[in-house]
């Protein structure tokens, strides 16, 4: 850790002894942030409560739970910056592009959400970003970094992740949307969204749309999915299966599990799914693992992933259809209707600075 971590946290323990809810916790995160994060885990449930109104104060935590790939209390610690920053707009009348962080706490947030499995939330946050007002110089939706220029990049974020295709078509009509941009990130959504609506014409459209970009690898992987969406949509598998097999070292493509499962290709849904079993994966990627596990009559190892998906598993949104694709599963293992539970781990400092959300803002 080198002498400036040695002295300083000498120097934070003895502040700590003193006035045990002292603002240097918020320091002691910055110390170890991106070098040692279990250092500062002292600190994570007591950096809020030691300035509660400083909404910066309640994201800090979250950089060190999502280094610790700990996703769900990264969540719990962007909402509450979020919730904090919306309260002092409210009690000040500042505008959100006048505060420094208010950006990246709240964009940061918005993906804690979706890795915490916490998707009407975080589409609630998206869409929010699409309504905060413009301004020439400090929220223009074509300057980089502002917060217009986030809103249609994480509403796709949330859309993709979840597969709120429904919800997408209502969006597209809508000021929501925003732009579509001419690059092989959007070319690759559109396919994904059109795909997962059954939109054959539109599909056929955007290779158009895509052959027209500039000729790259992305392009030319965006392409192959294209053609491989089309094929499946006319109902010829074993040709678009063959495609994507041979995409599957560069490209993720778990969200294809529940159409592999109905078509009898579990064999492809377990290798899709193959390395998606650490603790630390985004909630929906144990959805796809589960039920591939499941559907090959892997019953004991689809349980220990369920078990894994449980643990810290509250900020889940299990209304949501991704996830009403293990209720039947969740029946026949024993779990209630609401498998959900807190992280078994969580220490008595942590529950000390997690009251209710709502009071924060």
């Amino acid at each position: 850790s080198g002498p400036v971590g040695r002295y300083s946290t000498q120097g934070l323990e003895e502040i700590f002894k003193v006035s045990p809810l002292h603002p240097a916790h918020h320091f002691r995160i910055h110390l170890w942030n991106g070098r040692d994060a279990k250092r500062s885990a002292e600190s994570l449930g007591l950096c809020g409560p030691a300035a509660s109104s400083i909404a910066h104060m309640w994201h800090m935590p979250g950089h060190i739970y999502a280094e610790r790939r700990l996703l769900p209390d990264a969540a719990w610690h962007q909402e509450a910056s979020a919730r904090t920053d919306h309260k002092y707009m409210l009690e000040s009348g500042v505008m959100p592009y006048e505060i420094h962080n208010y950006t990246h706490n709240n964009e940061w947030a918005i993906r804690s959400l979706i890795a915490a499995g916490a998707g009407q939330k975080a589409l609630e946050l998206a869409k929010n970003f699409s309504e905060i007002p413009s301004h020439p110089t400090k929220n223009a939706r074509d300057d980089y970094g502002s917060i217009l220029s986030y809103a249609p990049v994480r509403l796709r974020s949330v859309l993709a992740n979840f597969g709120l295709w429904d919800e997408a078509r209502k969006l597209e009509k809508t000021a929501y949307w925003g732009k579509e941009d001419a690059d092989t990130g959007e070319m690759s959504f559109l396919a994904r969204y059109y795909f997962g609506t059954g939109d054959a014409k539109r599909l056929g459209e955007l290779k158009t749309r895509t052959e027209a970009l500039k000729d790259s690898k992305e392009r030319a992987l965006v392409l192959k999915e294209i053609e491989a969406f089309g094929l499946w949509l006319q109902n010829k598998t074993a040709e678009a299966v063959a495609i994507l097999k041979a995409q599957l070292d560069r490209r993720a493509y778990d969200f294809l599990v529940p159409q592999l499962l109905e078509r009898a290709q579990g064999e492809l849904a377990l290798e899709i799914t193959k390395d998606k079993l650490q603790p630390f994966t985004q909630k929906v990627y144990f959805v796809y693992k589960i039920m591939a596990l499941h559907r090959a009559g892997k019953t004991k190892e689809a349980k220990e992933v369920f078990e894994m998906l449980r643990d810290n598993s509250l900020a889940v949104d299990i209304l949501l259809p991704i996830f009403k694709h293990l209720d039947a599963i969740a029946k026949e293992f024993g779990y209630p209707a609401d498998w959900r539970l807190e992280r078994s781990d969580l220490t008595v400092v942590e529950k000390f600075s997690r009251g209710k959300l709502e009071e924060l803002g």
